[in-house]
């Protein structure tokens, strides 16, 4: 996978989908690319639910630049959902 990050000389990862590839957000992290991802089964009251799993997702969500999901858009540095 660095190998083809390598090759492109990609700057941004969009992912349209519902599963999140671990490897692949380390592996952007290391080459400086910018990681979007859009979920339309995420809602605010899922990702209630995933708050509740902080301890497990927090170095995750540190991978990800921002979240563009089914009823709001999250981004880095964020406080609360929309804020930049």
């Amino acid at each position: 996978m660095r190998r083809a990050f390598d090759i492109i000389k990609t700057y941004m990862l969009m992912l349209v989908e519902t599963e999140l590839w671990v490897i692949m957000f380390y592996t952007t992290a290391r080459k400086n690319v910018k990681v979007v991802t859009i979920n339309g089964r995420m809602s605010a009251k899922s990702f209630e639910g995933y708050k509740k799993l902080k301890f497990f997702w927090t170095e995750f969500a540190e991978l990800i630049d921002v979240v563009i999901a089914e009823d709001f858009v999250f981004t880095a540095g964020s406080t609360r959902e929309g804020e930049e």
